[in-house]
């Protein structure tokens, strides 16, 4: 994990904003390392919940990424080997909208669990519903 070097010549030469985004862009790489590092320590939490905390996270990581690419004119100085990968800026546009669709891929799976498991319920309280109405219409008979 690249750690940013306060000490560093090179940093005490950036401006006030060019500083802000660099350390907000190495301060959100920390965040991800050690969100994934420890969701493994959290049997209790719900897989969806880790889920949207880890897409959120790798968002804000690629956001400032996109912004310091921007500040720091990174495609210029790394332009693309092979025309199809693209620069920097174009590899993150691309990470950022396969993250949008697995969100909503996710979202969808999730709100069809959902739905199937209070079809699932509601199923099941008809089937007690209609066992009560049973054994009202025919007190002497029992299953």
């Amino acid at each position: 994990m690249p750690v940013l070097y306060p000490n560093a010549p090179q940093f005490h030469d950036l401006t006030g904003d060019d500083a802000v985004a660099l350390v907000s862009f190495y301060d959100s790489l920390h965040g991800i390392d050690r969100l994934v590092n420890d969701w493994y320590d959290r049997p209790t939490q719900q897989k969806d919940n880790i889920f949207n905390v880890i897409l959120y996270n790798v968002d804000q990581g690629l956001q400032n990424a996109q912004i310091c690419v921007t500040r720091f004119e990174i495609d210029a100085l790394y332009p693309a080997r092979k025309e199809v990968a693209g620069v920097p800026s174009k590899q993150i546009e691309r990470a950022l909208s396969q993250s949008d669709k697995a969100r909503d891929l996710h979202i969808r799976r999730f709100n069809e669990i959902q739905q199937e498991e209070q079809r699932q319920k509601g199923l099941q309280t008809a089937g007690i519903a209609q066992g009560r109405q049973s054994q009202r219409a025919n007190p002497g008979h029992t299953r």
